[in-house]
């Protein structure tokens, strides 16, 4: 559910329902993620990122993150609920339905 909002509906739309898969430079592009770094520069650059989390004071970095946590989890929530909301409508139909049993039948006879 995060994702929409990350690269956009139409983007998201089309990762999800093309299942079409991206290299890392295409991903940073996306937004999905924060930096592209050769692999033999991987180790130091975690290792400087870990650094510089480490070096902020425990107590404030724990509220930070308990608080930004927090407020992802809500939003997510909320969203996932809504999503098996339209999951389950959709299971509910006489199409999914026969599907669902075609689909159980045929493990079955295997």
């Amino acid at each position: 559910m995060h994702l929409p909002r990350i690269i956009g509906r139409h983007r998201a739309f089309e990762l999800l329902f093309t299942g079409r898969t991206f290299d890392a430079k295409q991903a940073a592009a996306l937004g999905l993620i924060n930096r592209v770094v050769p692999d033999a520069e991987l180790e130091t650059e975690a290792l400087t990122l870990a650094g510089a989390l480490a070096a902020k004071p425990e107590a404030a970095m724990r509220a930070g993150r308990a608080a930004f946590m927090r407020q992802i989890d809500r939003d997510y929530r909320r969203r996932i609920d809504e999503a098996v909301e339209d999951f389950c409508q959709i299971a509910a139909t006489e199409a999914a339905q026969t599907r669902l049993r075609a689909f159980a039948e045929r493990g079955r006879t295997k």
